[in-house]
């Protein structure tokens, strides 16, 4: 890379630098706010391994805030969640490592809360109707759905 070509795309990559520092993102929200940029596609891809470089890029990082934020947050799946980070084109590998640290206690507690939360919401007359409902609730939320019928069973 000459020199003209580092001073062209200097600007580019400290803005960059700034969104990175403000939150975590992936390479494709990058690449999404460089795209209005009049930029090579080399040049952008220079971008994004500069800022991988210097640690303001890190998809590994992103993938494990992403998936405890929307856990903890949002009360998210690891459906949901696995589904949102594919949607970012985030590595299938860095995927299943940002929702490994989602604890299983706390995972099962959330699943539990929710449903029972539900219970008290829905106004069905029939279980069958009632179990659906919650059901439904839990599965849109991105729980699987072998999880959510073992809550269902156990409520009272």
């Amino acid at each position: 890379m000459t020199e003209a070509d580092k001073k062209r795309i200097k600007p580019h990559l400290s803005k960059m630098a700034h969104y990175c520092s403000m939150q975590e993102r992936a390479v494709s929200d990058i690449l999404l706010k460089l795209r209005s940029a009049a930029l090579s596609d080399d040049d952008k891809n220079h971008i994004v391994a500069t800022l991988k470089k210097e640690g303001f890029l890190d998809e590994a990082r992103y993938a494990r805030a992403f998936a405890n934020d929307k856990f903890k947050l949002n009360q998210w799946g690891r459906i949901k969640i696995g589904y949102a980070l594919r949607m970012k084109q985030v590595d299938s590998a860095i995927i299943e490592e940002g929702l490994e640290q989602i604890d299983k206690e706390d995972y099962q507690e959330l699943i539990a809360t929710l449903a029972t939360r539900k219970l008290k919401d829905t106004r069905s007359t029939s279980a069958a109707d009632r179990n659906n409902k919650i059901a439904r609730f839990l599965l849109q939320r991105g729980f699987e759905s072998d999880l959510v019928w073992k809550t269902i069973q156990a409520l009272p």
